[in-house]
């Protein structure tokens, strides 16, 4: 079984955070052309999708919290009836 490196493990992370291939390189402190090599490395792709099925799971699970405490207190505010109301001129 193939283990990452270190630097293929930070530029996963930095893919994760930036987005950006030329972003994450520098933050990484590896070249753009590393990871364009790394991206062709099956090893290297399945850890990158794993990573970002983690993350895109860690994001849903934070969504649907903050969803349900959004429409918590909307309905909230929807309700009271001492609430001002403002309205916000087009732009």
């Amino acid at each position: 079984m193939s283990v990452l490196k270190p630097t293929q493990r930070k530029a996963i992370e930095q893919l994760l955070i930036h987005g950006e291939i030329q972003t994450a390189a520098a933050a990484a402190g590896v070249s753009r052309d590393s990871i364009h090599r790394w991206l062709k490395e099956p090893v290297f792709v399945v850890a990158l999708r794993e990573a970002e099925r983690l993350a895109i799971g860690t994001a849903a699970r934070s969504l649907a919290r903050l969803a349900t405490k959004a429409t918590t207190v909307l309905e909230a505010a929807m309700d009271d009836q001492n609430a001002p109301l403002t309205w916000c001129s087009p732009a």
